[in-house]
């Protein structure tokens, strides 16, 4: 079951690091809907480097998330994976509950692309990897000791 999980969420994250590598190369398609909006106008303009850099940390949880499941061996990502999956964990969490205002469960601005999108896929995506992580930290801990 472990292995089936960790496979899961890391297959997910490669999936969200090859978009945003997609987006900053230049890809358009997906990004209207997946950058919060107000009136039409975007909050946020991430350039190339940005967007890499959020690939770039999508890969290395995926990386942290496979070795504490146990299906990637690094022996010294071993000794740090269980509280960096927690950190992940609790950063899905974090973008679960949001910012009231724009993004997570409790958003307040209800009536964009992005906000429908968050509140059919986004949004509970990153509640299911913050189970899903948290339950790769706890069990992974337990089958390493």
């Amino acid at each position: 079951m472990l292995s089936i999980v960790t496979l899961l969420v890391c297959i997910v994250l490669l999936l969200i690091a090859v978009l945003n590598i997609y987006w900053a190369f230049g890809g358009h398609k997906g990004i209207n809907g997946a950058i919060p909006t107000i009136k039409g106008h975007r909050l946020l303009h991430p350039g190339p480097l940005g967007t890499l850099a959020v690939a770039l940390s999508l890969i290395l949880a995926s990386i942290v998330i496979g070795v504490q499941g146990q299906i990637i061996r690094i022996p010294f990502l071993k000794r740090i994976s269980f509280w960096s999956s927690c950190v992940i964990a609790l950063v899905f969490l974090i973008r679960s509950i949001g910012d009231f205002r724009y993004v997570g469960f409790f958003k307040t601005v209800q009536r964009s692309i992005f906000a429908q999108r968050d509140n059919m896929f986004y949004t509970p995506l990153c509640l299911l990897l913050t189970v899903m992580v948290a339950f790769i930290a706890v069990i992974g801990e337990s089958k390493n000791r």
